[in-house]
């Protein structure tokens, strides 16, 4: 059982790894793919926006993104014109 305050990503050591850490690893990462301008968000933003896809409570998402705020999170979620046109799709 993992409590909402609980680390999700620990380090070697046994430790949790702070959110720099973990935008290093991207930003080596990133690097070592030859992928130059990305940022540590584009996987969250990918991360949160599949979650939501596959609808996936909001209030969900927002615990497993840590933000404090649902508007946080929902800014997060990509829309498209594909996406809405798929929802309205539902309703016929």
């Amino acid at each position: 059982c993992v409590s909402e305050n609980a680390p999700l990503i620990f380090c070697a050591t046994g430790w949790c790894c702070t959110s720099q850490t973990i935008i290093n690893l991207f930003q080596t990462l990133y690097k070592d793919a030859g992928i130059s301008g990305a940022i540590s968000t584009i996987g969250r933003r990918q991360f949160v926006t599949e979650l939501a896809d596959k609808c996936i409570n909001a209030r969900i998402i927002q615990a497993l993104a840590r933000h404090k705020h649902l508007n946080t999170t929902m800014r997060y979620i990509d829309i498209n014109e594909t996406k809405m046109r798929s929802a309205i799709d539902l309703l016929c």
